[in-house]
């Protein structure tokens, strides 16, 4: 069975998927799947440095992000 959020789902890394060997960067879109995971509070606080030009041409894996203390 497919899962719905999956199918329409954008953002390149996306919870319902095996995520860790999958490229982020930052100023991409991020998952909408509910709760927030940690991984994804992580994106969005990169997300909001990066509006701020605090990041630059910064990219991650899933599983690096997990392990980044940002």
């Amino acid at each position: 069975m497919e899962n719905r959020h999956n199918k329409n789902c954008s953002a390149p890394i996306c919870m319902q998927q095996d995520y860790n060997k999958v490229v982020w960067c930052a100023g991409e879109e991020v998952c909408g799947c509910r709760p927030l995971t940690e991984l994804q509070k992580k994106q969005l606080r990169i997300n909001k440095e990066f509006g701020k030009g605090r990041f630059q041409d910064s990219s991650w894996t899933g599983s690096e992000l997990v392990k980044t203390s940002l």
